[in-house]
């Protein structure tokens, strides 16, 4: 059987619908993940390592968010070693 006019017209808002909210979701997903690759380069992560860990933010990918919490805290703790080693005066 055939549909209807009715029902041809639902089917094609219906489609119409799920590809806004597609819009929308990708959009926001986008959108987000700037935001909070702002600021974790304001934190001082590095932009690859931020927008790695805002990704993993976004997606709940928890297990990635803290690997790379730990690759900063390092980089924090060499960069910081590194900064007292060379303004220490040698005896």
């Amino acid at each position: 059987s055939t549909l209807s006019e009715k029902e041809q017209l639902e089917i094609a808002q219906n489609e119409a619908n799920e590809e806004l909210q597609n819009n929308y979701d990708a959009l926001l997903r986008k959108t987000t993940i700037a935001e909070r690759k702002t600021e974790l380069v304001e934190l001082g992560y590095d932009t690859k390592l931020a927008q790695e860990t805002a990704e993993a933010m976004v997606d709940g990918d928890f297990t990635t968010v803290i690997a790379n919490q730990s690759k900063f805290a390092e980089s924090v703790k060499k960069n910081t070693t590194d900064e007292l080693l060379k303004n220490t005066k040698t005896p």
